[in-house]
């Protein structure tokens, strides 16, 4: 048989083409978005749908309420949860998808489900202390979007509504507070994720977390999230537990625990290594306000590489900033309220940097901010401080405390800073300050409120043999 050339060249060259991307309406699953009917079930339809076919396509939330919440009562368990919640939309192993709402669609949970333990033979409230783990008493809700192993997948122009102020709330079950599944996204080895124009609050969990095991490796997970808001969640804002390459933008991480309960550590952000290591996160104009707990937290587990760009910390309850991983980097952020710790160095590169910040104490909603001191930390190893003004108008400006026998490089270093004190309200005789093993240039100490004029306010320990004035200092005193 004699083949043509065409035909050969169409053979081996023509590409072949995936599964035909699908346009699907949620309504087409039978929901109905007239925020009275309950469509939990049309919600889970449509993640099978995507998940039979491996993705491929785009799920619309078209506009509407949508009522959703799924809870089954298991009288007497002994094993399942006492009422067992249903995840909304979760996907295994699906690639490029695209969650869309239009028209700016709500999906809300409904009232009256149970959060928290409750004594399976009556599903009445149970009265628990911390630490308590028993499964058959758990109330559980699960979570609005799961992704499970899967890539190149967009959420967008949704609200998230999990309506934690409708829950019937049990006891605590875990180590404190309520920590059982009712998150908004959950990431489980998920990469390429992109989240646009989201508002997801009050859940009964995390707003989002992401956990992916591939921060063991240096394979990029490629999660972008911006112009969006996770607040009023009563546990965190964002838990980062696991990855590699997460950036948030113009997102509001706020309010957690502010809702109808809370949940250590009721943070904005926590980045907390759990399932792999924690890694190059990048948080642009994004926002940390009036949390709980801190408004970032960065203690456990092998994390690292964070930087913070033109970012709003703002802490009432907790302090604004908590760091102790290394090489974490803030420029150009306004921090409202006490930081406290940094990184111990052994090396420069891996130091904690502030730079080009600026460290005040004003008040939120008439609320004074956190902290005696606008920066607590004591024997962390080469903090940097560079170009960045701290200025308060009641509380003190800073308490600094370096290593015993610290080498000079080992000291905190506070290059061309201003620390300047406008009140009048401290006692008579009282430092403003107290720095013990700093390094310091250029810089400048000024109370300078004339109703202070005869205080004798004064910045304690400058002139100890403990720190090194590197020259181009100045102390100006009412």
């Amino acid at each position: 048989m004699k083949i043509s050339f065409f035909a050969l060249f169409l053979f081996f060259v023509a590409p072949v083409f995936a599964q035909d991307q699908v346009v699907r309406d949620i309504k087409s699953f039978g929901a109905k978005g007239d925020g009275k009917t309950n469509d939990h079930e049309a919600f889970q339809r449509a993640a099978a749908f995507f998940n039979a076919r491996g993705g491929n396509g785009r799920l619309v939330i078209s506009k509407g309420v949508y009522l959703v919440g799924k809870q089954i009562f298991n009288q007497n368990t002994t094993k399942e949860a006492v009422y067992e919640g249903q995840d909304l939309l979760h996907f295994t192993n699906v690639k490029n998808l695209t969650i869309e709402g239009l028209n700016r669609p709500v999906i809300r949970y409904r009232s009256g489900l149970h959060f928290g333990s409750f004594v399976p033979a009556t599903g009445e409230p149970s009265s628990n202390g911390g630490n308590f783990y028993n499964y058959a008493y758990a109330g559980t809700i699960r979570n609005a979007i799961e992704l499970t192993n899967c890539q190149n997948i967009q959420i967008q122009n949704l609200e998230l509504d999990g309506n934690s102020n409708g829950f019937v709330l049990g006891g605590s079950w875990g180590d404190v507070g309520r920590q059982l599944p009712h998150s908004g996204i959950w990431l489980a080895d998920a990469t390429n994720v992109t989240v646009t124009n989201v508002n997801v609050h009050h859940f009964g969990l995390d707003g989002m977390v992401v956990s992916n095991a591939t921060g063991k490796s240096k394979t990029k997970d490629a999660i972008l999230i911006s112009n969006s808001k996770f607040e009023y969640n009563a546990r965190q804002g964002l838990s980062w537990v696991g990855g590699n390459d997460l950036t948030a933008i113009k997102t509001s991480f706020s309010q957690t625990g502010k809702g109808k309960y809370m949940s250590s550590p009721g943070a904005g952000l926590d980045i907390e290594a759990e399932v792999g290591g924690v890694s190059n996160g990048k948080f642009l104009n994004c926002q940390f306000v009036n949390n709980s707990g801190c408004g970032m937290v960065a203690e456990s587990g092998p994390s690292s590489d964070c930087t913070f760009t033109n970012c709003l910390f703002w802490g009432i309850d907790l302090w604004t900033a908590w760091i102790r991983k290394p090489r974490f980097h803030f420029d150009s952020c306004t921090f409202r309220g006490s930081i406290v710790h940094g990184f111990s160095a052994d090396k420069d590169e891996d130091a904690t940097t502030f730079t080009n910040c600026v460290f005040e104490d004003k008040p939120y909603n008439g609320k004074e901010v956190y902290g005696g001191f606008l920066i607590e930390s004591n024997y962390a190893k080469r903090v940097r401080f560079t170009n960045c003004l701290m200025h308060t108008d009641k509380k003190k400006l800073a308490w600094v405390v370096a290593i015993d026998n610290a080498k000079p490089e080992e000291k905190y270093q506070f290059i061309n800073c201003q620390f300047i004190y406008d009140g009048a309200n401290l006692p008579v005789e009282n430092n403003l300050a107290y720095f013990s093993g700093i390094r310091y240039q250029n810089c400048s100490f000024e109370s300078r409120n004339p109703n202070a004029k005869g205080k004798k306010y004064f910045f304690m320990g400058l002139d100890s043999k403990n720190n090194f004035d590197l020259g181009g200092n100045k102390i100006l005193l009412q």
